[in-house]
Parts: structure tokens; sequence; C-alpha cells
């Protein structure tokens, strides 16, 4: 057991005995005030002429743990809150829903700007405290938290920076801090450059779309010179046609089995439902039904059918499609779609996503106040249609895109997982990195 110094809701210094595990050695719990330095606030309008860079609490990704964005302001014209002067090596803790995990190192080209009184500045006393370590302390899960169990307020929700400074964390010998911020920093760093990748690969997968479903295969030194027409989709390629959506495939409803019938839900046979369409393509589902529950209440989708939801409130932001890729039933809010002779399945289905915005003024409500789109609308969805070769080549051109867009999303995620455990262990000290012994990496 060790006596940990904290402060009760109405302010009274308390010590609670808390069951831990030996401390590696020279690890010690403190205070987070008595590891940092005191911060001041200074009101910009009385510099009226200058310029600085405002960070808000919407500013800090709980994701990635770092500033995103920031507002340049004059001196006059600055917010009411903007009242907290930040360095390099500050740590921001957003002290509005704490919960919610808005925790970031300032970078050193935020250095002498402002941040919303929002925010508790922890700013490291570095004879003590490293400031890379101090940053993944506070923004470990045990630290968010034992300071949002002192949030107050309903609207909102808020804790104090009092609540925070007096928060005790676990430290270990300044050389080890260095050790540990370096580690958590090298993983964090590489889980950003992921981060990037995506977001850059995204983009490409539209821009190559864009060009696919405008000039179609043709290179974009050939595109220049490409004969188009105007179309109920807007301008193809003159040799393409364009036909509804019924001429080139079958449309089916599923179902969903009694709840009351348990041997319908006792197989292995993956049952979608809109919440399953989360990702572009269907490999699993979290329900499964038996082979009864598929002829009884449902039906059986092959690999290469395509399902759009129809019915839910999903349909307020966005029209979920997804590319089945093993047979699976589905419910009565999702319509399949199977491709006919004439259409690659796996071009008609980047054709839909990339035409499905069209649906949106289909979408209507139903006597029970249920967001759908009518069997009808999607039926008469007009398709882009150009020969098989090209229906093949641009199928797999972005389903390659697809495939290293599936990779770097795997490679975030081992990331993300690694950076989580890696930070609960080193955090802990049950990741001790140092020898004690010899005191060296």
């Amino acid at each position: 057991m060790a006596e940990v110094a904290s402060m009760t809701p109405n302010g009274e210094s308390t010590t609670t005995a808390v069951p831990i595990r030996e401390l590696p050695n020279g690890w010690r719990i403190v205070r987070l005030r008595d590891v940092t330095l005191k911060t001041q606030q200074f009101n910009p309008r009385k510099d009226p002429s200058s310029e600085f860079k405002y960070v808000d609490v919407s500013s800090v990704s709980p994701q990635s743990l770092s500033v995103q964005s920031t507002t340049l302001y004059r001196g006059a014209y600055a917010p009411s809150r903007a009242r907290k002067r930040i360095r390099s090596g500050d740590i921001l803790f957003a002290t509005v829903r704490p919960s919610l995990r808005r925790v970031a190192l300032v970078p050193p080209e935020l250095q002498e700007q402002f941040c919303s009184t929002a925010f508790c500045v922890v700013r490291a006393n570095t004879e003590q405290a490293d400031p890379r370590f101090l940053f993944f302390a506070l923004a470990s899960d045990d630290f968010v938290r034992r300071v949002s169990s002192h949030q107050r307020g309903s609207s909102y929700p808020a804790v104090t920076d009092k609540n925070v400074l007096e928060e005790t964390i676990l430290l270990p010998p300044l050389d080890e801090q260095r050790t540990i911020g370096s580690i958590l920093s090298a993983v964090q760093q590489a889980k950003g450059a992921t981060e990037k990748v995506i977001a850059a690969t995204r983009e490409l997968r539209q821009s190559i779309m864009r060009h696919f479903f405008t000039y179609g295969a043709a290179s974009p030194v050939m595109a220049e010179n490409a004969e188009l027409k105007e179309t109920q989709v807007g301008r193809v390629p003159a040799h393409w046609d364009v036909t509804h959506l019924e001429n080139i495939a079958e449309l089916t409803s599923g179902g969903t089995p009694s709840k009351s019938r348990p041997e319908m839900w006792s197989g292995n046979i993956p049952w979608a439902s809109p919440k399953d369409l989360k990702m572009p393509r269907l490999r699993d589902t979290k329900d499964h039904l038996s082979e009864s529950g598929v002829e009884r209440g449902s039906r059986l989708a092959s690999a290469g059918t395509i399902l759009v939801v129809i019915r839910g409130m999903i349909l307020a932001k966005n029209v979920p499609i997804a590319l089945v890729e093993v047979p699976m039933a589905f419910n009565q809010d999702l319509k399949a779609i199977h491709a006919g002779p004439s259409v690659n399945a796996e071009y008609l289905f980047y054709a839909l996503s990339w035409l499905k915005g069209a649906l949106a003024p289909e979408i209507g409500t139903s006597a029970h106040g249920t967001r759908r789109i009518g069997t009808s609308a999607l039926a008469r969805l007009p398709i882009p249609l150009p020969p098989w070769r090209e229906q093949e080549e641009i199928a797999e051109t972005l389903r390659a895109v697809d495939r290293k867009l599936e990779t770097e999303k795997a490679r975030g995620r081992a990331l993300a997982t690694l950076f989580a455990a890696l930070l609960a262990e080193l955090m802990t000290g049950r990741g001790h990195v140092m020898q004690t012994e010899t005191g060296s990496v």
C-alpha cells in the first residue's frame, strides 16, 4: 500500500491508501504541483496591435494528442478566454469535459502564443520533471480518470486547474523520465506519420475516382484530348453508356428472424444490419444466423453482392454502401444489389460509392418518422457503364488503392494499441526501462 496525497472536492487535503506494487528503485509518488512551475495570465487586448495564435479546446485532437489548428487574432480582437500565455514544452490539459482527453504538448512554433482559460497549463520544473514524460503521464487513462472524477456541472462539466495540479503521478528519476518520454514519442510520431499517410491515400483515392468517372481509364495526358459528353451523371467519356441500376443489377430485400427462436441465431453465417456497414468491405458481422435462420427469416447474399442502407437514422448523415466478400445474410433495412452479366461487381461498387450523393435528395421519412430510400429511387439511379475491359481496369486500380489504405489503417490500429499498452506499462513502472543496478538503459 502507498499513501497518496490528494484534494477533496471542498479543497481539503487528504491521503488515501492505494494498493500498488513495489515501485522500481528511485520512483516516487508526487503531487503534480510539486514538480511544476507557476504560469501567468495576460490579457492580449492590452497590446491591441500585436498578433498571436490562439489555441481553443477544439484545436486539440484527443486521437493524436496534439494541437491540430490555431486561429490568428489581433490583440484588440482577442477572445475573452485568450488569457493564458504558453511556451514550447508546456502541457495543455482541457478542464472542460476532461474525460475526452484533450491533452497536448505545446510545439516550438507556439512559443509565447495564447490558449484558452479552459486549459490547465502545466509547465514542468525541468530540474525535477521532463516535459515529455509529464505530457504522457497526464494523457494516461489513469490520470484522466482521476481528474474526471472531480468534474461538476451537467451542461458544461468541468474541473478546475487546482483539481489537475493537486493530483498525483508516479515519478521516476529524471534520466528514466527522458527515456520513457523518448520511447513514447517515437511511437506517437510513427502513429502520426501513419495517420498522414492514411489521409493522403484517401485524397489520392478521391482524386483517382474523380478522374475515372470523368475521363475513364485514360491516362492524365490522354485525358486532355478525351472526347466527353454531358449526361445525367455529369461529363463522361463519349464511348460510355449511362443506364439505370435496375437494367444492370437485381435488387433484393433481406429480413430478420424471430428473436424468440434462439436456434435461428446460433449458427456461423454472418448477418448484416446497418451498424455493420462502417467498413466499405464486409468480411464478418456482429450477429450470426443458423441455416434455418437464413431460410426462414432472412436471405443470403453471395460474395460480390453490394449492400446499401435504405432505412434508418444512419441515413441522416450518409448512405452507407459495402461490398460483401463472404456469403452473408442481411436484414430488411438493407437492399442487396446483385451485379448482372454486363457489369463488373467491383466496378459497380465503386460507381455506387462515387454516385451515392445522388441518393441524398431521395431520402424521405416514413409515417413512423423513419428515414428511408424507396426501392424505386434506388432502381432508377443512373450508372455510367464503360466497356467491360475498362470496368476491370478501373476496379483493379481502385482496389489496389484500397489495399494500401487497409494496410495503413491496420498499421495505425497496431500502433495505437502499442501506444496504449506502453503508456499503461511505463507510467506505472510495470514496464521498467532502466536496469536498476547499473543505471543503464
